[in-house]
């Protein structure tokens, strides 16, 4: 294992308890909404009430049952943004896809404190991530010329160096 595959399995592995951590908290949540229009159900069939509690508890229902639809679709996207980067991650593992260019380097933080990194390849605009526990010091703030070490398909910038250093 070369330290480019340790780098990006590294980066794979966080991804997946990433993944991992998201999907349980929104199935407890899922379960806890489930049980909670359960016990809404059994209480408007089974108690008299005032017609103001009874629409409270309806309209707590229909948000209830709302939410059990957005926690369905969170189940569907979270994996498939999260598969999609692992097999990425995983082919560039295997088929040891590194690349070593010459490249115009951007690096800046927004408003919000998130990094953009950009690197300029023959023309081409390539938004590259940095791995998983890695310092952002490590990297150069700014835009330079010089030389990148990357992942193909994930997109995982290893290093950079510029020309001027």
């Amino acid at each position: 294992m070369t330290e480019f595959d340790a780098i990006l399995q590294g980066t794979l592995d966080a991804t997946i308890a990433k993944m991992i951590v998201f999907l349980s908290v929104i199935i407890i949540l899922g379960i806890v909404f489930v049980v909670g229009i359960i016990f809404i159900t059994k209480k408007l069939r089974t108690e008299s009430m005032s017609n103001q509690e009874y629409e409270r508890l309806k309209k707590m229902k229909r948000t209830l049952t709302f939410s059990i639809g957005l926690i369905v679709c969170a189940l569907v996207v979270i994996p498939l943004g999260s598969v999609q980067r692992i097999t990425h991650l995983k082919h560039d593992i295997e088929h040891q896809q590194y690349i070593c260019a010459e490249v115009d380097y951007s690096y800046s933080r927004n408003g919000k404190g998130e990094d953009l990194v950009t690197i300029i390849r023959d023309g081409e605009i390539i938004y590259v991530d940095f791995p998983k526990g890695w310092s952002t010091d490590d990297f150069p703030l700014g835009e330079f010329h010089g030389t990148a070490w990357y992942s193909k398909e994930s997109n995982i910038l290893f290093s950079f160096t510029a020309d001027n250093e």
